[in-house]
């Protein structure tokens, strides 16, 4: 609900507070976007003056309503309950909001409460602390948008949705978002760093092109045992799988393979490949992520983009069993982290940073420039877990001619022959041959003292004496009324 400014004097719950800090920080601290400085004062000035608001004027800055506060309540919410979700039906967007308060609790306001009466009751000091951090560390308005946002999500858990502080900070961010940040994404054009990242998306699919050629090419001379094969499969598959389908966030770094429906739990992302060999696969990813609904949807943009991403997950499974699409590159069979899979992302390219962002931008820009329908940006929208407006405004880019796009990709040395995995599983084989007897022996030795365990905790847990057979078996004895075993010393 808007704050009506003509009533504000009206707001008897809140009252104005005299924090000179927050002040200068607001009409002199230096914001950046573009390589251009900027003062949130100069920016909200210029939009009053020239009435770019709902209402044609002020704003809830010009108003100066982030120095308006009432801290006469004691509430009884949580940071642990707010990490659990215990605030929402969907679990969708609170996590965002923790985080941002576990780093206020790290670097601006240093505390281990768990009641997070501490954030409210002092929330004009901590905005004046978050907004001097934000602007010292040159980060981006984007940034301190979320902090408004997270304020406003809390008064309204803790106060409910006709609170004066909730409609404070809900209208600060909204103005804030609607005055400032909308009109400067909206331009569509490269910033300083955005400049530096980009790539072209017919690049992104040729180094994709690339890497598949050259993993075939060694996969039939070394063979799918090898380290450096396994490597090369796994860059290559998860450029492909950002690339060959409408470039979805870093969830699909963490999710599971399934065949089969029964096979998915509520709460993991999966790379769905169906038992039918004629069904495409699917991307379902079951977790929320940043307030987005869960989505399951067939993969490509093209029915060719479909059927070489489907064929490649099918083919990946087929020569690397395994339980996550991408696991630690030591070992196959553990999941690996968001963190270290991203590294392979960002180092997949010689002399430049690959990034989730980079690649979305690159595809809706690339998409676009190939005359995409409407539709279409629709259903690119249900994959990208986003809308038609934020593509349009937020990744949707004007590339310059000359910047540069002709990127390759990291070598990947490849061992001739025989490489170290194969060594190794040589070597195993190897030493079992030479060692079976004493192998055999001490398996059998380990078998028989595990069983005779069994048989005396089964006792020690029940009380029922064991039978004769098994006394004889396990060659268990009884010494000061507790049951032993010759095979256990």
């Amino acid at each position: 609900m808007p704050v009506e400014w003509k009533l504000l004097k009206n707001y008897k719950e809140l009252k104005k507070t005299k924090n000179n800090k927050l002040l200068k920080l607001y009409s002199y601290g230096k914001w950046f976007m573009e390589d251009t400085s900027f003062t949130l004062k100069s920016k909200f000035d210029y939009a009053k003056k020239n009435f770019i608001s709902t209402y044609g004027g002020p704003n809830a800055w010009t108003e100066k309503l982030f120095l308006y506060d009432d801290n006469n309540y004691i509430v009884s919410i949580t940071l642990s309950d707010l990490e659990k979700g215990e605030y929402q039906k969907d679990q969708c967007s609170d996590k965002q909001y923790a985080n941002i308060i576990n780093f206020i609790k790290k670097n601006i306001y240093k505390t281990d409460e768990d009641n997070l009466n501490w954030l409210l009751k002092n929330n004009i000091k901590i905005l004046e602390l978050l907004m001097e951090y934000r602007i010292n560390k040159k980060q981006s308005i984007s940034t301190f948008n979320s902090d408004l946002k997270m304020f406003s999500r809390i008064f309204k858990i803790a106060l409910g949705d006709t609170s004066e502080q909730y409609k404070k900070y809900s209208q600060l961010q909204t103005d804030l978002n609607s005055l400032l940040i909308e009109k400067e994404t909206g331009k569509n054009t490269l910033n300083k760093y955005e400049s530096q990242k980009y790539i072209d998306f017919d690049n992104l699919l040729k180094i994709r092109n690339d890497l598949e050629d050259n993993w075939r090419t060694e996969l039939i001379k070394n063979g799918n045992k090898s380290k450096s094969v396994w490597e090369l499969h796994y860059k290559m598959l998860l450029l492909s799988s950002y690339t060959l389908t409408p470039c979805v966030r870093t969830e699909l770094m963490i999710a599971k393979f399934a065949n089969k429906e029964e096979e998915m739990s509520d709460d993991i992302d999966y790379v769905y490949i169906p038992e039918e060999l004629d069904k495409p696969v699917e991307y379902n990813f079951k977790i929320c992520k940043k307030g987005k609904p869960i989505e399951r949807y067939v993969i490509g943009y093209n029915d060719e983009s479909r059927l070489k991403l489907s064929n490649l997950f099918r083919e990946s499974l087929l020569l690397y069993k395994r339980e996550y699409v991408f696991p630690l590159i030591k070992n196959m069979n553990k999941g690996s982290t968001i963190a270290n899979v991203n590294q392979f992302l960002r180092t997949l390219i010689k002399d430049q940073t690959l990034g989730v962002n980079v690649i979305r931008s690159s595809y809706i820009t690339w998409r676009n420039k190939n005359s995409v329908s409407y539709n279409d940006m629709k259903e690119d929208a249900i994959r990208l877990r986003n809308s038609v407006e934020t593509q349009m405004k937020d990744y949707l880019k004007k590339v310059p001619t000359d910047i540069k796009t002709d990127y390759i990709a990291n070598e990947i040395k490849i061992k001739d022959g025989i490489d170290a995995l194969q060594k190794e599983k040589d070597y195993k084989k190897e030493y079992y041959e030479k060692n079976k007897e004493k192998i055999k022996e001490y398996v059998n030795k380990n078998k028989n003292k595990k069983n005779a365990l069994y048989h005396i905790n089964k006792f020690n847990t029940t009380g029922i004496e064991p039978k004769e057979s098994v006394i004889i078996k396990w060659k268990l004895y009884k010494e000061n009324d507790k049951w032993k075993s010759e095979y256990v010393i």
